[in-house]
């Protein structure tokens, strides 16, 4: 099997998450930024690949979440790829997350449908 070279940055805002990663894989770069101020940074159709790992649920609206889907489909190149896996709304997540679950749900009936009772925000804690 022939060894395929590629750069490869790994994008996180977890500090302990990035230490990790460079002593599993100490050749590949790591920056420690958000997701939407990384993007925004980098040149138009720079990437070739994009793998987005339960990333998306920390972003807190719907707006933020479309501006980033803009910014990627401009930094990817022509026949780019972007990947991304999420949680779903799975038993295990529902339970755990039930309040907020009931909470957004709360905030769409009570703004007539202008929250989006789908978009539920689960906060990010690095330890």
């Amino acid at each position: 099997m022939e060894d395929t070279k590629y750069d490869y940055t790994g994008v996180d805002i977890a500090s302990k998450l990035l230490k990790i990663a460079k002593e599993k894989h100490p050749d590949h770069n790591r920056v420690q930024h958000d997701m939407v101020g990384y993007v925004q940074e980098q040149e138009s159709e720079s990437v070739d690949i994009i793998i987005c790992v339960a990333s998306f649920h920390h972003i807190p609206d719907r707006e933020t979440r479309e501006y980033l889907l803009q910014q990627i489909y401009r930094i990817l190149r022509y026949g780019g790829v972007m990947i991304t896996v999420d949680r779903s709304r799975s038993y295990r997540m529902m339970r755990k997350y039930r309040k907020a679950i009931f909470h957004s749900a709360l905030q769409s009936i009570i703004s007539f449908g202008r929250h989006e009772y789908k978009t539920l925000t689960i906060p990010f804690h690095s330890n």
